[in-house]
Parts: C-alpha cells; structure tokens; sequence
C-alpha cells in the first residue's frame, strides 16, 4: 500500500470495528466491540488489495514480502512475553494462519475485543499491549536471530501518545492496565535511549506525540482528525523536523552501505 492507501484503510477499519455492539454499553468479557466486525472490516480490505491476491483469507506467512513480525501473547499466561508471527517463519504451527486472523489475535486488547484461537493448535491469543506495548527491545532481539551477520544500523521507533495514558478516564482495571502500559514503553524506551546515547552515528531514532494524544480514548475513532491535528502540530516543531531530517539521512546512509555489502562478488 501507498501512505496514503495505508491512512484510509486504517480509518476506514477503525470507524467499522470500534462500533458498540447492541446493548452493551459497558465493556464485557467478550469485548466491547464486535470481533467480527474487526475481521469482516480486515477482509474488505484484503478483497480490494492485489498484493494480497484480492483473496479475504489470505495467508500471512509471504516470503516475497519485506519480512515482518508482529506480536501478541496467549490468554493462558500473558506473563510468558509475546509470540511473533513472522512472514519469514518455515513451522507449521501457523503456516496456514491467514493475515485476518493475525489481526485479530494483534488487537484483542482486553475489554475490546475477544482473544481468538489461532493455528494448528488453535492457542488463544490477545493483544501484546498488555506487557510488551513497546516492541523494540524483542524486535532487536529478533533481528539477531533472523539476520545474525547483520549489524542494525538504524531503529526508528514510533510511539502512539501512550505517555501519559494514566490520565485516561475508565474503568479503575482499564486505567491500571493502561498506567502500566505507558511505564513498560516510558521503561523501554529510556532503556534504548541511554543504551545507544554514546553511538558515534544515531542509530536509535524515537518520535511519539505524548501530550495532546493522550487525552483522547484509545477507542474513540471519531477523534482521528483531532490526532491528526496534534500530530501535525508535533512534526512542524522546529526540534521534530531536525530530529526526522537527521533520521532520514541515517537510513539513506544505511541502505547506500547496503548497496555497497550486497555488490555481486561480496557476501
């Protein structure tokens, strides 16, 4: 997808997915939202996109695509750390999982959304939020492991205004959860900043709008022209647009080494 096809299928899922279910006007254990709603508005999406093969139950695992993992972590002991589905991965525990149902095991935050049993085994997931809602210290660990005789050159970590989410206005177990999710990213996020402050080139690159974004409800999608607003406002400080410029260089001057590495004749 283009930028723009991205931003207009997002919003497009999020108007028909955070739609209350009838009768429920307080969230239940079985999601405040309708499960099927979130799959039924995945679905259209992948029918209209030809790199999905217009195909509604497309698989996941694509070795062609740029390779990609996403996180969630099973019902039974969210404590254990997130699963990743990888595009790249060659085990059949979810070698037939199709990419409607890595979204809904992605998003079953609690109280929104119900978990869903994937794979062979059919494991029930839920989203990795709760725990791991800042994803680079497992994401570096993964390149590790995927990629082991490369080194990482840049990381570019984009923040969703969850900084001060204490301030959210809920249920008291919502707004606990929610306080802890922003310590666990605030924690991640600190932790990569000093580990990569004496770098001699920046690698570690982190934006996030955690002011004015925070005020709004994580399920509230009609405030999305308000976010965009506040994010607007973020990207034309005069500090951000340094920050990204000197990010873009460091990503240019990355994939020009690449180029370099990968001339035939090297390995």
């Amino acid at each position: 997808m283009t930028v723009a096809e991205a931003l207009n299928s997002y919003n497009l899922v999020a108007r028909d997915a955070f739609t209350p279910k009838p009768h429920f006007p307080f969230a239940t254990k079985k999601g405040k939202y309708s499960a099927t709603k979130l799959k039924e508005a995945t679905q259209s999406i992948l029918k209209d996109n030809s790199h999905a093969g217009k195909n509604t139950d497309a698989l996941y695992r694509n070795s062609e695509c740029v390779k990609t993992a996403v996180l969630a972590v099973t019902k039974d002991d969210v404590s254990r750390g997130p699963t990743l589905f990888r595009t790249y991965a060659d085990d059949a525990q979810y070698a037939q999982t199709k990419i409607w149902e890595v979204v809904r095991a992605t998003s079953a935050a609690t109280t929104f959304f119900k978990p869903i049993a994937v794979g062979r085994d059919q494991i029930v997931f839920m989203d990795a939020g709760f725990g791991c809602n800042n994803p680079c210290d497992v994401l570096i660990r993964e390149c590790a492991q995927a990629l082991p005789n490369q080194e990482i050159s840049c990381i570019v970590s984009i923040g969703t205004g969850l900084g001060r989410a204490v301030g959210f206005k809920g249920r008291v177990s919502l707004l606990k959860a929610l306080a802890k999710m922003a310590t666990e990213s605030l924690t991640v996020q600190r932790r990569l900043r000093d580990h990569h402050a004496n770098d001699a080139v920046q690698q570690y690159w982190r934006f996030d709008e955690d002011v004015a974004i925070s005020e709004i409800r994580m399920d509230d999608y009609r405030q999305m022209p308000r976010i965009s607003g506040f994010t607007l406002n973020y990207l034309n400080d005069e500090k951000t647009k340094s920050m990204i410029e000197k990010c873009a260089d460091a990503i240019i001057d990355a994939r020009n080494s690449r180029r370099v590495v990968e001339q035939p004749g090297t390995s």
